[in-house]
């Protein structure tokens, strides 16, 4: 499980650096900055389900609303990147390329 979250981490890390320095036009030094910032906050998240978990709510409680935070996490991002990664305009043909 570490593994698989540790794969998504830096692949949610590349594509937000890559979508900060060519859709915000944030230099790459300032986007790289953002970028950290948002991956170890990620990485203390785990610690923070921990303290919920064992505190609050409850094992089967955390698990679901975490899952669910998670896929609408993926779900907003793929909606905000489809557009970015799969239509580039040609300007030669004046068409979009797929």
């Amino acid at each position: 499980c570490s593994f698989s979250s540790t794969i998504a981490i830096y692949g949610v890390t590349t594509d937000l650096l890559q979508f900060l320095d060519h859709k915000f036009n944030i230099n790459s030094i300032r986007a790289s900055q953002i970028t950290n910032i948002i991956n170890s906050l990620m990485n203390l998240t785990p610690v923070a389900g921990a303290v919920l978990c064992d505190s609050y709510l409850g094992c089967f409680s955390t698990i679901a609303i975490s899952t669910l935070i998670s896929s609408l996490v993926c779900i907003v991002l793929n909606l905000v990147f489809f557009p970015f990664h799969s239509i580039q305009f040609s300007p030669q043909s004046r068409e979009f390329c797929m």
